[in-house]
């Protein structure tokens, strides 16, 4: 029983792992097919035999209700990346509306407004709780994803900014009036109204 228990517990711990990885991969970059698919095959008929041995009940451990519904939860969130790398390949971050790439964006720096009572010092830090990446949009011939940061120095005209080097421009300096401010950095127009309008 004591041997059941510890293997139990190693597997959880190892599909915790395995889930972690793949958030953090998701989250922060391209993925791509990995070789090691023998690996995912393997951990993906793990999972299935924890799954059926814990709807027997064949493990009695002295966990709650819960306990057991989170580490469903898990394996079954960990069984749903593995397919998804398998299957897709790679998951893609580019964002061919620009306009619902930015209202994302928005969202997620108000969101960590309200939690964390102040905007955010560079977008990177929404990406995990607020959003999983930066929507790479093409507005300058290419998808990326890259942010120019900028102070209060642009208070007078926000526009001035703006000088097309980067797909973003955001505006970190808590004493900016903008300060929280995210607009796309184009002076090109789209449907009559500059990227920057938007």
């Amino acid at each position: 029983m004591i041997q059941l228990r510890i293997t139990f517990i190693l597997l959880v711990f190892f599909l915790l792992l395995i889930e972690r990885s793949f958030c953090s991969e998701i989250e922060t970059s391209t993925i791509t097919t990995p070789p090691q698919t023998l690996v995912y095959n393997s951990a993906f008929s793990e999972i299935e035999n924890l799954l059926d041995l814990i709807k027997q009940e064949v493990y009695q451990i002295n966990l709650t209700t819960e306990n057991i519904t989170n580490i469903k939860i898990i394996l079954n969130e960990t069984k749903d990346k593995i397919l998804i790398l398998k299957e897709n390949g790679n998951l893609d971050k580019k964002e061919e509306n620009f306009k619902k790439a930015i209202l994302k964006l928005r969202k997620a720096i108000l969101n960590f407004f309200i939690k964390t009572n102040k905007y955010p010092k560079q977008i990177e830090e929404l990406i995990g709780n607020f959003i999983k990446f930066i929507p790479e949009i093409n507005i300058h011939g290419e998808f990326n994803s890259r942010v120019k940061y900028v102070s209060k120095e642009f208070d007078r005209d926000y526009t001035k900014a703006v000088d097309n080097t980067t797909e973003y421009i955001y505006f970190s300096d808590p004493q900016s009036k903008y300060w929280g401010f995210l607009i796309i950095n184009s002076d090109k127009k789209f449907e009559e109204r500059f990227y920057y309008e938007y």
